[in-house]
This record gives structure tokens, sequence and C-alpha cells, in this order.
């Protein structure tokens, strides 16, 4: 796991980031008490690991519970002072609601508010390389889920600030009309990548071509391909048969741009 080399405070800003996209605060009723539970869901045991150490680190509190795909601290007096911590940072910490507000990051800080955008990207944003079906070219997919389109807005802003163009893309099936953001552009792929892309290790759980793989091969594929095909050395590509283009793609683009037959990386 990547070191956490961050104030008591700046664990509680990145907390607070892993609520606002695959976590979340509730109050469960039983019987006469109430209690507070705060929930880290992800299949990912890097993210959910990095949740429990940050609570460790802002708090000093141990997990109530570790399952499979959820983490959640959920004891009455803890659970209830925590939440009050929080809010002082972000007094809205409802994903869906109009006034919850990334404000409480500051761009000035740039260690802190570059692993805030890689945590959130690495919870709930994903890298895809296809061929394009109509000149046989590489097509790139930088994406972050997000349906509230406040935060969308503000996602946008902080993304910019590292040169990262995401553009907010619409989806009617979605019940705010918003889907997330997106970015197809080799530049904005390439500076996701030099901050570090993904958290290490995060590996992809949906789609069929690089599922199981890390996050950050793909991404590294993706910088490589751009690279390479920026320095000329791709010439022909869109005239390479299917099995030439995925073998050089799952070679992990070897240098030069040879693009012979090639033993597929195995994960």
């Amino acid at each position: 796991m990547e070191k956490l080399n961050f104030t008591k405070k700046d664990c509680k800003k990145l907390i607070i980031i892993m609520l606002l996209t695959d976590g979340c605060v509730s109050t469960i009723n039983q019987g006469k008490y109430t209690y507070v539970k705060i929930s880290y869901w992800s299949k990912d045991e890097i993210l959910k690991n990095i949740f429990i150490k940050l609570m460790k680190i802002a708090f000093n509190f141990d997990p109530s519970h570790i399952g499979k795909e959820e983490v959640y601290f959920k004891r009455k007096r803890e659970s209830t002072k925590i939440l009050s911590e929080l809010k002082k940072i972000s007094l809205n910490l409802d994903k869906k609601s109009n006034r919850v507000s990334l404000d409480f990051i500051e761009l000035n800080d740039r260690n802190t508010s570059r692993f805030i955008l890689r945590l959130a990207m690495s919870g709930e944003g994903s890298i895809s390389l296809s061929r394009k079906k109509s000149d046989g070219g590489f097509r790139y997919n930088l994406a972050f889920a997000c349906a509230n389109k406040k935060l969308c807005e503000e996602w946008e802003r902080i993304f910019n600030s590292f040169k990262i163009n995401m553009k907010i893309r619409k989806d009617s099936s979605v019940y705010s009309g918003v889907h997330g953001l997106q970015s197809i552009t080799e530049e904005s792929i390439l500076n996701f990548n030099k901050i570090g892309g993904f958290i290490d290790g995060v590996r992809i759980y949906k789609g069929k071509r690089f599922r199981g793989f890390e996050k950050n091969h793909v991404l590294n594929i993706c910088a490589k391909v751009i690279n390479n095909r920026q320095k000329g050395k791709l010439k022909g590509y869109t005239k390479w048969s299917n099995e030439d283009f995925w073998n050089f793609v799952n070679a992990g683009v070897p240098e030069h741009g040879q693009r012979g037959k090639t033993q597929a990386i195995e994960c």
C-alpha cells in the first residue's frame, strides 16, 4: 500500500473523498438506540485498507466490520464523534445532495490534492483502450463516474487544475441525467499518468479484455502507445491486422514500436 504521509486533517479530507465516491454515512435504528454507520464499499482490498488506515490515523478508530466488499465503523459514541469532526470540514456528506461541495480541497496544496484526485479515480475512475472501427486507430477513454451534476462540475475544476481536461458526460438512463466525466484526449491521459495515475495495485473488475489487470497497467499501456505514436514509431498501425494490433497492446508496447508476433501478458 502506498505511504500515507498526511496530517490528521488531510486524512479526514481523504476520508470524506472516499465517502463521496464509494462510501456512505447512514443512521441505523436498533430498538431504542440510534447509531451512525460510516461505510466504504469496494471489491478492492487496497482501497478498503486505505480507508481503514485513514480512519486509524485520523481518529485512532478500528473498524466494526470488515467484509468482502464492505468495511464499516459503527459504535455509538465513536462514530457520532467522527461524523461531527468530518462535518467541520464538509458540512454535507450526501453525494446526491445539491449542497455537497468540494470546497475543502485546497488546490495550492498540490501533494494532498494530487492524492485526492488519484484516490477518487481509483474508486470511481476507469481507463480503457480499444480500436476504432472507422480507421483502425487507437481509442482511449478516461472516465470518472459521478451522478451528481454539481459534484461533476467541481471535480471538473480539480481535474483541469492538473491539465486533465474532463468533460461532463450525459446519460438519460441515470436519475440525474449525468453519468460523470470523460476525456478521450491524449494529453489528458498523459497528464493523469504524470501525477501517478491510479493508486498502485488497484485492479479493474469490469469489462472483458482488461478485467483483472491493474488500472495503472492499462494506463501505462495507453501512455506508451501515445508516446510511441507521437514520436512517429507506429507508422502504418492503422493497417495492422487485429491480431497484430492486440498482440502489440497486450505485450505492454515493446520498445521501438515493434509489432511482430508477441506473447500476451498474463495477469
